[in-house]
């Protein structure tokens, strides 16, 4: 019942919200945005997205979702050898280290705000047969589930792809999403920058922070 009436609530504000349209193309997102491949250990395979957020000679670190990176004896990044460096206590986050520089990939840059009501955002999923590009909008955060809430489509391999507003900055990491028939009622949940940023806080040594 309870998650009936979240629903419909988030429903409510898809038809009486409005929204400002802007145009980001997928190029700019797309250099900061990078596959994950791994194999958990009942030998089970999976693909996820994750965001690049240090480059260098010395190794790369990629953000992606807590839940692609659990029970995992493989990981590649790009088809480079990874392994997990760091998983939240408190939020579907995880930090990913391969020691190769990703070539022609850049470091994404972080919005230094929330998200907001009716916000335009875009989501880049990076699948092993084709790249999933979305728009959607910021519908509201959910306190009972700890995420934001956004009208967007998506499907299985975006997970832990990154959310990103208007500017071509990081708003959010996608974790989860409702499996509903209606494209303009589709939603999905993120981790809002909020949480990103305090999950950084943890690890200033890698981040440069």
């Amino acid at each position: 019942m309870k998650k009936s009436i979240i629903i419909f609530g988030i429903i409510l504000g898809v038809l009486f919200g409005s929204i400002n349209v802007f145009a980001l193309d997928k190029q700019d997102v797309s250099k900061s945005t990078v596959y994950l491949w791994g194999q958990t250990y009942d030998d089970q395979y999976l693909s996820c997205t994750g965001v690049v957020i240090k480059n260098s000679e010395a190794g790369s670190v990629i953000l992606t979702a807590n839940h692609c990176v659990e029970d995992t004896k493989k990981l590649l990044v790009e088809f480079h050898d990874a392994y997990t460096l760091a998983r939240s206590d408190n939020y579907d986050l995880a930090l990913v280290y391969t020691s190769n520089y990703l070539r022609y990939k850049t470091v994404a840059k972080i919005s230094e705000t929330s998200m907001k009501l009716n916000q335009q955002i875009f989501m880049l999923g990076i699948l092993t047969t084709q790249d999933r590009w979305e728009k959607g909008r910021a519908v509201q955060y959910l306190p009972i589930f700890n995420l934001y809430a956004l009208i967007l489509e998506v499907q299985g391999g975006c997970s832990g792809g990154g959310i990103w507003n208007t500017n071509g900055e990081l708003a959010g990491i996608l974790v989860a999403a409702l499996e509903i028939a209606d494209k303009d009622t589709a939603i999905s949940f993120a981790e809002p920058v909020d949480h990103i940023l305090k999950f950084f806080d943890t690890f200033k040594y890698w981040m440069n922070y």
